[in-house]
């Protein structure tokens, strides 16, 4: 009904919804995957704060171990006078465990002093032990002593203050095992605190299925707090704790204003082995790049994994505010305008085209007469613009002309980094020669000067009359050595040219001249060139003229 030309209008507006149905698919991806980084990025920073939670929550643990080390070690310099017992120890540390729950001692679970006992002197101790106190349950563990060698020194557990039964861990000598034995080892022969690697709790009522991990502050003979490498015969005893994996990262999970870890948020402990140590939180997501952290624990290099457990929902505000939803919407409602109108325009365009093709002659007709109207108007605009940027003495260009060159030089110099030069020349004792010789052979020196200028200078730099018997030289891409090249050489050339002036020395016109390179620190100041160059210029004159002066 239509015609044959009907379907084109609905071709081409199918055309169009197509075309922008693919620009909006386009755009949704890409914006929801800047989304996603960013919510990523996001994600990352908080996960370096549960990471450095972690890292503190560890620290924290060692401050009471620190402050029982300095007890025992005063106690064993024979200063204080006194033996600290199983109430002593007690009295400092039940306290924390009954607050272990709301305190940031959560984590621990035992805190002992482990004696170390020559092996012949196990069962004198033994006995002392039990006579020195009113505990008659201390019993060095036979599960435990099975394993020790006679001829070894035996670290026993003295004193113990523990989540657990005291008899699980008092009387324990840890250097039967191999694991521990070596912690205490290393703590003995460094001096300083020592951790071991995961390893089950001390006591049969903790949940074997959270790890420990020991920590060893050694104590001298003597009270010394250190010792060379290698020399461990006056070992005292040591300070141990214990702490739970596990609550180490509930706690880095649990926010500052709640009791519960976090729900958002999965972590994952990992070994130097990269063995799994711990881990806590719902399942991590799928697909997510999980931020890691390397912890250093005394000489152990942990690593920990923080990975969201889900992506936040958003409300529908937030949804409807997303640029991504904003973007896609947009273009959307456009490409549904845009496809009215090119249905409108292609059921107009064939009274158009008829309506073009009957005026086509007498438009042709009028657009020539306006062409050749412009030509003209744009060759009389050009002559009023030569007109207005020209010195009309010298034929060269004027001060304003040279100001709007300068302008575009700035830029250039900005966008490349290679700076311009500039240099003023000014005719020496000018007043004079007008004076001697009258105006009109001074208004011919100005025309031969400005001549021998614009010869001399460059094809791609600009040359100009400031003012008075003042030219410059914009030099385009040149250096310090080059631009006080130029400028010798014009002021050579101008007094080759031997235009008598009998008051000069030399009997001839010469020239004074100054010049400054741009400055790429100032951001190539043009203003501030001109007024080195200018300085330059007085510099030259004051100094005997017929010279060029500039800063290099």
């Amino acid at each position: 009904m239509f015609g044959r030309e009907s379907p084109s209008p609905a071709i081409a507006s199918a055309l169009v919804i197509l075309l922008g149905l693919s620009v909006a698919v386009f755009t949704f991806n890409l914006t929801r995957g800047v989304e996603a980084q960013q919510w990523e990025d996001q994600f990352g920073e908080s996960g370096s704060r549960y990471a450095q939670r972690l890292a503190d929550g560890i620290t924290q643990q060692t401050d009471l171990l620190r402050f029982l080390s300095t007890l025992f070690t005063l106690e064993a310099s024979g200063r204080t006078g006194m033996r600290l017992s199983s109430e002593d120890l007690r009295a400092f540390v039940d306290p924390v465990f009954a607050r272990a729950q709301d305190s940031r001692y959560g984590p621990l679970r035992t805190v002992a002093w482990v004696q170390r006992v020559e092996a012949g002197d196990l069962s004198s101790f033994v006995r002392i032990r039990r006579v020195e106190g009113d505990d008659a349950r201390f019993t060095v563990h036979d599960r435990m002593l099975d394993a020790v060698e006679q001829d070894s020194v035996h670290d026993v557990v003295d004193h113990a203050c523990s989540r657990y039964s005291y008899e699980q861990v008092e009387g324990l000598a840890l250097s039967s095992d191999p694991k521990l034995a070596a912690v205490l080892e290393e703590a003995a022969t460094s001096g300083a605190a020592a951790m071991s690697g995961p390893t089950r709790p001390l006591s049969d009522e903790a949940d074997p299925l959270k790890l420990d991990v020991l920590v060893a502050l050694p104590v001298y003979q003597g009270g010394a707090t250190q010792r060379p490498p290698a020399v461990t015969d006056r070992v005292k005893g040591f300070v141990i704790g214990m702490f739970s994996l596990q609550d180490l990262l509930q706690q880095a999970l649990r926010q500052p204003d709640h009791l519960d870890p976090s729900p958002e948020v999965h972590l994952a402990l990992y070994d130097e082995k990269g063995e799994l140590l711990a881990e806590e939180g719902r399942p991590a997501m799928a697909g997510f790049a999980p931020s890691r952290h390397d912890l250093e624990v005394f000489d152990r290099l942990w690593t920990v994994l923080v990975s969201p457990v889900s992506r936040p929902a958003p409300s529908v505000d937030e949804f409807l505010a997303k640029p991504s939803t904003l973007l896609t919407a947009s273009i959307c409602i456009m490409v549904l305008l845009f496809a009215w109108i090119t249905w409108t325009m292609s059921r107009r365009s064939e009274v158009i085209q008829q309506r073009v093709a009957a005026q086509t002659a007498e438009s042709r007709q009028k657009t020539l007469e306006l062409e050749r109207k412009e030509r003209e108007l744009n060759d009389a605009n050009r002559r009023l613009l030569e007109m207005s940027n020209t010195d009309p003495l010298t034929s060269i260009l004027n001060r304003r002309a040279f100001e709007v060159q300068v302008d575009k030089e700035r830029e250039r110099a900005q966008r490349t980094g290679v700076p311009f030069g500039l240099l003023i020349f000014d005719v020496d004792s000018f007043k004079d020669y007008n004076d001697r010789y009258g105006h009109a052979a001074g208004d011919e020196v100005l025309r031969r000067v400005a001549g021998i200028i614009n010869a001399e200078a460059r094809r791609i730099d600009t040359v100009a009359r400031y003012g008075g018997e003042e030219f410059v030289v914009l030099a385009t891409g040149t250096d310090a050595v080059g631009l006080l090249a130029l400028g010798e050489r014009i002021r050579g050339r101008v007094q080759d040219a031997a235009i008598v002036h009998a008051s000069m020395p030399k009997g001839v016109i010469t020239v004074s001249g100054g010049g400054s390179l741009s400055n790429a620190a100032v951001g190539h100041d043009a203003k501030l060139a001109f007024e080195v160059a200018d300085r330059c210029l007085y510099q030259a004159k004051s100094t005997g003229r017929n010279r060029v002066v500039m800063v290099m």
